[in-house]
């Protein structure tokens, strides 16, 4: 019997990269390597849907760590946004506090910056301020077949 060329071990069966199709050689050469060693097509198929399955396994992985990760930083926002509006209020407390109970011009004009720079601070923050970007659903299929 005629051994199959090169070409034809190199060419894929189909034009979709990640397919079985395109995983397996072509159906003559899977007919060839078969009649040399019966079983071998079979094993051959096996193992690429185990490679596909493998695959898969690691898309859905990495989408389940991107949303975990996506989860951890929103949590992580909010609780900086937690303890900055504690700092701001404690700042604006304590600008108020020396500027109301002294009676020297320089520590009522301190009391007033210190004020007014973190109220400026916190307009500036929440004007610049991005929005946050949506969870993605953990249900998004992949493009593997």
């Amino acid at each position: 019997m005629a051994t199959p060329s090169n070409k034809e071990v190199q060419t894929p069966a189909s034009s979709q990269p990640g397919t079985i199709p395109d995983l397996l050689p072509k159906a003559e050469l899977l007919r060839h390597y078969d009649e040399i060693a019966p079983g071998t097509a079979a094993i051959m198929i096996q193992e690429v849907v185990a490679q596909l399955q493998h695959k898969r396994q690691l898309e859905a992985n990495r989408q389940n760590y991107d949303y975990d990760l996506q989860k951890r930083e929103q949590r992580l926002q909010g609780w900086a946004q937690i303890f900055a509006f504690a700092v701001a209020i404690t700042a604006i407390g304590g600008g108020l506090w020396l500027a109301y109970t002294t009676a020297s011009t320089a520590r009522i004009v301190t009391g007033a910056v210190i004020t007014g720079g973190t109220v400026l601070s916190i307009v500036v923050a929440f004007l610049k301020s991005r929005k946050a970007t949506p969870l993605p659903s953990r249900t998004q299929k992949t493009d593997l077949t």
